[in-house]
């Protein structure tokens, strides 16, 4: 690998790359409703496959081009209801995901230019969200279990191993994936 190579792996996202990808509500919402609906197959309602999705002015959703449905991308979301600028948020998320100790509600005051009050609310949200994935799995969700623990000499294979432990898995179409250990007392015998 080259110098040039080198240095391109090793390149930051900016504030500067950040206010290019990012500049203005508009866009942050277009990247929303790509991350939410990239995946859709087809309109919930009409259940046509592939159907285009147009923005609607002076609006926050998305309308099927087919049957005119509208889909609303910062529902179920932290920024859902909010009076915030969307590139207010986008930044915030940039601030703390580009923070080793991470950021105050002060900082984030001065930063986005917001009261205390929403600054703390915000960042309130946003660590909820970087805390815990205690979201609900949504739409076909797929699941299996599986022992992890290698091989034993001599003992039993399969479930009636000793000293393995039982993973459980849980994926949803769309991507997310949950996997959890079960502790032995579980297993059935």
């Amino acid at each position: 690998m080259g110098n040039t190579e080198k240095s391109k792996a090793k390149a930051k996202f900016t504030i500067a790359d950040f206010l290019k990808r990012y500049p203005d509500d508009d866009t942050c919402l277009d990247q929303i409703f790509k991350l939410r609906y990239a995946n859709a197959e087809c309109c919930k309602s009409c259940g046509v496959a592939g159907a285009k999705y147009y923005r609607v002015r002076k609006r926050k959703c998305y309308e099927c081009g087919e049957c005119g449905y509208q889909l609303y991308p910062l529902a179920g979301t932290v920024m859902e209801g909010t009076n915030t600028k969307l590139t207010l948020w986008f930044f915030a998320i940039y601030l703390f995901s580009s923070s080793k100790n991470g950021v105050s509600a002060k900082e984030l005051e001065r930063q986005l230019g917001v009261t205390y009050k929403t600054a703390w609310k915000m960042g309130h949200l946003i660590r909820a969200l970087m805390g815990s994935n205690d979201l609900p799995l949504q739409g076909i969700v797929q699941i299996d279990e599986t022992l992890f623990g290698g091989k034993a000499k001599g003992g039993k294979r399969g479930w009636g191993a000793a000293k393995k432990t039982c993973l459980f898995g849980m994926m949803e179409r769309d991507g997310r994936v949950k996997v959890l250990a079960i502790t032995r007392s579980w297993i059935p015998a």
